[in-house]
């Protein structure tokens, strides 16, 4: 069996370190870009600084959320 070394990439939120997936599978990206677009398409929110932000919904992700509060 061969096998070879290939690099993806796997979008992940700033807060709580989860991983973007569709139904409970970890998806793979090409390039970091095509996950951010992707991850954003689906409803993540990429703040100003460029952090990622998943869609749970706490008290740290809601005020990540204003602009006006810096977490």
């Amino acid at each position: 069996m061969a096998a070879r070394e290939i690099t993806v990439h796997v979008v992940d939120c700033d807060i709580c370190g989860q991983s973007f997936d569709r139904d409970d599978m970890v998806i793979h990206f090409t390039t970091a870009g095509e996950g951010v677009d992707y991850a954003v398409s689906a409803g993540w929110l990429r703040l100003d600084d460029g952090r990622l932000v998943c869609r749970s919904s706490d008290f740290v992700h809601d005020m990540a959320r204003i602009p006006s509060v810096a977490i």
